[in-house]
């Protein structure tokens, strides 16, 4: 995957180029090669994908404009995610995009989808999907790593989902009588204790997933309020309760998870900011107790 997206943005950089528009309707194209200012090298048709009036431009005999002069092009590229566009001026990130471009030293740190239109054109026209756009729209490489970039990462992670459990076993209970609550985490997912780590805009980053709070919900307007404890089963779990009314309950459990992180094995810091896990218990059935005599 990763060479694939290497070798395509040499291929959109200096071989045969086609654009297309974005919304399907077509568009005037070139069909021939450019070097990467975008000047022609060989080939007919519009002008070449590059940047459009260039002192490249020959000048007519007698004027200031251009003999062979065409509207200058704007470029747009937007993270490769589904929900960006070149008309969507919100950028959201996804894992997708940066999966593929995570390991290389150059370009942004994920893929990025480009589009171009000419000056007075409505639609953009898409030229593909590289890792460092810079190189065809002209633009200086990112070469910053910043917290936000870091945040992105973190909040893309594939967390683990807590896995409650309760007592009594059966899901049955009295008034009165405490049920106990935990949580435990599966073997899959990013979870307390956990490291993530990857190469991002040249630099080698680690995200260590702490645990920030937990809070039990009981399903009848109470919960345990934020605590850090997993709880347990009869008799030493401390997260209980007691339900004072009969009825159905739907307890649940929402943990938040914060981050520490470094740069390339630097010292640790604080990454702000925090992902929220919610599960819910099994139902729970709570019964009124009944005294009877026996004769």
């Amino acid at each position: 995957m990763k060479t694939g997206t290497a070798l395509f943005t040499a291929l959109l950089i200096c071989l045969p180029f086609a654009a297309h528009a974005a919304d399907g309707s077509g568009s005037e194209h070139f069909d021939g090669t450019v070097d990467r200012d975008g000047a022609v090298v060989n080939g007919s048709g519009g002008h070449a994908p590059g940047r459009a009036a260039t002192p490249r431009n020959r000048t007519a005999p007698g004027t200031e404009m251009p003999a062979e002069w065409s509207p200058p092009v704007e470029y747009r590229d937007v993270p490769s995610c589904p929900e960006n566009s070149p008309s969507n001026p919100e950028v959201v990130f996804c894992l997708g995009a940066i999966e593929p471009c995570a390991k290389r030293k150059n370009g942004r740190g994920y893929l990025s989808r480009v589009y171009m239109r000419r000056q007075g054109e409505n639609s953009w026209s898409y030229l593909g999907a590289t890792c460092a756009p810079e190189e065809i729209t002209g633009e200086a490489p990112r070469k910053e790593l910043t917290v936000a970039d870091i945040q992105r990462v973190f909040t893309h992670l594939s967390f683990a989902t807590p896995v409650p459990s309760m007592q009594p076993v059966d899901n049955q209970s009295l008034i009165n009588l405490p049920v106990y609550f935990q949580m435990s985490w599966p073997p899959e997912g990013h979870q307390p204790g956990s490291t993530h780590s990857a190469d991002l805009l040249g630099h080698r980053i680690d995200i260590a997933v702490t645990l920030q709070q937990i809070e039990y919900i009981f399903g009848d307007g109470q919960s345990s309020g934020p605590t850090r404890s997993v709880g347990g089963p009869y008799p030493t779990g401390d997260i209980r309760h007691a339900y004072r009314t009969a009825g159905i309950y739907s307890p649940s459990v929402t943990v938040a998870l914060g981050a520490n992180y470094r740069v390339d094995g630097g010292p640790w810091a604080t990454l702000p900011g925090i992902s929220s896990r919610n599960t819910s218990f099994p139902q729970l059935t709570v019964h009124t107790a009944s005294n009877r005599l026996r004769s």
